[in-house]
């Protein structure tokens, strides 16, 4: 058989190459945009995670500036983190977990969107911490995740700081997390088993527990989360201070490791997951009860507007509305915040 025209068979190559590139242009062209995403605006703070290509499971923390401009002799990339990272599964809309420790900031835990319980949460929190004891508590915030620059989503942040003995060596809590009368133990880097505990239970001694009192208590009747934390200093007196938490932390150590802590069944603990579950009684004065609520109208409208961007990358926008009345609006109607209820 012979072809009139031999060129004709380049056509069919060309045309099949030209339909690859429309089908590859949009996805190039969404992660081109999420690369450059300018969320200077959004008044929700960034975080950019660079990962290290020469070493396996380092990274560094920055901000976007620094994310950008990286010199090899700017002292903060000299800080490094390890970080260990969850699969993505479907109800996190294939998000993964991010466990990030460093010896001189902490340790962080990246809880994608939809896997944090209570939207409202980290407001009051942040309100407990400014008014009450900041001391005892992480800090927990929104924030947005960039990785290599690409965004990935908005995630709640519970960052627990670093601690240091006063002469610049590590001091290492330990997290006790209680569930009825069992427990959980790590070190505050979730990155080991605890060696405190176990000694002071060998040598016929139980942990005292502290109490948590006022805003802090008050948090605990705020918290959707069963699961108490208790952080045992590693020195006598050996105190436990109870801690709330947004989220449960053998639930992340368990999804990001791919495995749970094991756990100790002690009915002495049963009192310590006690501690908040009944409703707290705080005394909010006039002046206290209108600071709680200054900056609340602020707080929703950037949250809403970081969800929002959110779903237009992650395609939940249509969920939005319904989850936000669940775990932004029906939040406000708990007991604890009856007797300080905002005035419509």
């Amino acid at each position: 058989m012979t072809l009139e025209n031999p060129r004709s068979l380049l056509l069919v190559p060309l045309a099949l190459l030209a339909a690859a590139v429309l089908v590859w242009l949009p996805g190039m062209q969404r992660d081109w945009q999420r690369s450059n995403l300018d969320v200077g605006s959004s008044e929700v703070p960034s975080i950019y995670v660079q990962m290290d290509p020469s070493l396996p499971s380092r990274c560094t923390v920055s901000d976007r500036q620094a994310s950008t401009l990286r010199r090899s002799d700017d002292p903060r990339q000299g800080q490094n983190w390890t970080f260990v990272r969850s699969n993505g599964d479907h109800d996190s809309g294939n998000l993964a977990h991010w466990l990030l420790r460093s010896k001189q900031r902490g340790t962080f835990v990246l809880v994608p969107l939809f896997d944090a319980p209570n939207w409202a949460y980290p407001y009051f929190h942040a309100f407990a911490r400014e008014h009450g004891s900041a001391a005892s508590l992480p800090h927990v915030r929104w924030v947005r995740l960039f990785i290599n620059r690409v965004y990935h989503g908005l995630y709640l942040q519970v960052w627990l700081p670093a601690a240091t003995d006063g002469r610049g060596g590590a001091l290492l809590p330990e997290l006790l997390m209680v569930s009825g009368a069992r427990m959980a133990c790590a070190d505050a880097r979730l990155a080991a088993p605890c060696r405190v505990y176990p000694e002071l239970v060998a040598l016929g001694q139980f942990p005292q527990e502290s109490q948590p009192a006022g805003l802090e208590r008050w948090l605990f009747a705020l918290t959707a989360v069963q699961e108490r934390l208790a952080v045992l200093q590693p020195s006598e007196p050996y105190m436990a201070t109870a801690v709330p938490m947004p989220v449960s932390l053998q639930e992340e150590y368990a999804r990001i490791m791919g495995g749970p802590l094991e756990t100790l069944l002690d009915e002495r603990f049963a009192t310590w997951s006690a501690l908040g579950a009944s409703e707290a009684t705080v005394s909010f004065p006039p002046t206290l009860k209108d600071a709680l609520w200054a900056g609340w109208d602020s707080y929703r409208r950037r949250f809403e507007d970081a969800a929002a961007t959110h779903c237009e990358y992650h395609q939940c926008t249509d969920a939005l509305p319904e989850l936000i009345a669940a775990r932004l609006e029906r939040p406000l109607q708990l007991p604890a915040l009856a007797g300080v209820a905002k005035q419509r």
